[in-house]
């Protein structure tokens, strides 16, 4: 590959030049790529790029279970976008639909409210708080909740080094690199945000256009909207997809499969209730 005239490459200075850079791979520009012209075919070929390999992504991630991390494991990376890009773009997504929904729908009054030791001790703490900040109990619940809000788009990525961990304990014979089960942890999360985005936007057309209008659905939606509801069918859903993941990535026999199945399952309510939790604690010492 011959060099340009020796010039060094406009990107990194590397003088390996040709038509592209050895070193970075950015190819080599002309005055044409300074026109308008090339600047909208550019940004044309960057968007159907992600749009294509984001629309794989999610067809992947919610017709195969564990397909992506399969790949990722594989080698054949480019054609998906990236583990933790994808769960950011879900999350992003989800957060845009969560306040129209009861899903995880934390907030001030919920933290405080009740007789329960567990409340009690919150309201003391708040009161603390509010004394040392100088609010009305108004004020205080209002800038609670605006901080609260953009907590919980955060900290959901505790959760999956946690998940992660939790998978390199029940596949520790396989001696697989702890990278690959954070991926798949990833994977688990971002199917997990789509069923959440999915679960709004139905009980959003629920409570607004169905019920409504059909009064003798209102009984099925109110078992939908409550606490059995959700973790029935969130059972079913992050079951099935636990288990075809499990054995798809880790090959793991039926029966195993099933019991780490239900272990993994478990442990995902327990890191959303710990997220309940600290959720409480972050936001109150960071007004």
């Amino acid at each position: 590959m011959a060099e340009v005239g020796g010039v060094a490459c406009t990107n990194c200075g590397s003088a390996t030049v040709a038509v592209y850079c050895a070193d970075c791979g950015q190819r080599q520009l002309s005055h044409r790529d300074f026109s308008v012209r090339a600047l909208m075919l550019d940004a044309a070929k960057e968007l159907s790029s992600v749009d294509g390999r984001l629309a794989s992504s999610i067809v992947a991630l919610l017709t195969r279970p564990g397909k992506l991390t399969r790949e990722w494991i594989e080698g054949r990376q480019r054609r998906y976008v990236k583990p933790l890009s994808l769960f950011l773009l879900l999350n992003v997504a989800f957060f845009l639909v969560q306040p129209h929904t009861q899903l995880l729908s934390y907030k001030y009054s919920n933290y405080v409210f009740g007789s329960n030791a567990g409340a009690r001790q919150r309201v003391a703490l708040v009161e603390a708080r509010r004394a040392k900040l100088g609010l009305t109990p108004a004020e205080f619940a209002v800038r609670f909740d605006a901080v609260l809000q953009g907590q919980k788009k955060s900290l959901l990525l505790f959760d999956i080094p946690i998940f992660a961990l939790a998978l390199a304990i029940l596949f520790a014979f396989q001696r697989r690199l702890f990278a690959e089960h954070i991926v798949f942890s990833v994977h688990v999360y971002a199917f997990l945000l789509i069923f959440f985005v999915v679960a709004g936007a139905v009980y959003f057309l629920l409570t607004h256009w169905v019920a409504p209008a059909f009064a003798a659905t209102r009984g099925a939606i109110a078992w939908i909207q409550s606490d059995e509801g959700i973790t029935t069918l969130l059972a079913a859903v992050m079951g099935s997809y636990l288990y075809l993941g499990l054995r798809n990535v880790y090959k793991s026999g039926r029966i195993t499969a099933v019991l780490r199945t239900i272990i993994l399952f478990y442990l995902i309510g327990a890191l959303t209730n710990v997220h309940h939790d600290v959720l409480f604690y972050t936001t109150l010492y960071t007004l």
